[in-house]
């Protein structure tokens, strides 16, 4: 949708992670990667989009960049929250918990139709500490779609991941001449 991959041929492959059995908020997100940012795509279909307050709706995507056993947020460990307001919020793991940073190096594209948003997010290799992708190693990956109404909200995450735990994340490896992971 604007930064660096074309969202239709990658809404119709079948290798995308798919979401929404908990939620009843579909969706469908796809990675990809090239020597300056690391991409993170997904079209989330919402009935009733809550953007502000405790129980607001928001996409959040875990990034563990040293692919450790650790069981809460490291100071390698990232966390994008995306909301359907169009607004990105990073959070950095101080070794116990989650702290939100004041800004970030990431890009959002956006976009919204009738009944779902796409956003697609660039997050610069710099970000994390790194000039190019990290070829040959693996780092970890989660995603998390929250679903509020105003009043509460449902949590869904990749079966059996842990949102402060990046051990149980999905991993990541980095191969030449990929592009999609």
């Amino acid at each position: 949708i604007g930064l660096g991959i074309p969202a239709e041929p990658l809404f119709r492959s079948r290798d995308q992670i798919l979401m929404g059995s908990e939620t009843e908020t579909y969706t469908y997100a796809d990675l990809a990667y090239d020597d300056d940012s690391l991409y993170v795509i997904c079209r989330v279909y919402d009935k009733q989009l809550v953007t502000d307050g405790e129980h607001a709706d928001v996409v959040s995507i875990g990034i563990e960049t040293e692919s450790a056993p650790y069981t809460t947020p490291r100071v390698t460990s990232y966390r994008y929250d995306i909301s359907p307001n169009a607004t990105v919020v990073l959070f950095k793991g101080s070794g116990t918990v989650w702290q939100m940073q004041e800004s970030t190096a990431s890009h959002l594209a956006f976009k919204q139709s009738a009944s779902y948003y796409t956003f697609e997010i660039a997050v610069p290799w710099s970000e994390f500490g790194r000039e190019k992708a990290p070829l040959g190693n693996a780092m970890t990956f989660n995603i998390q779609v929250t679903n509020g109404d105003g009043t509460s909200h449902v949590v869904e995450a990749i079966a059996d991941t842990k949102p402060d735990g990046p051990y149980t994340w999905m991993p990541l490896y980095f191969h030449a001449n990929a592009q999609e992971l």
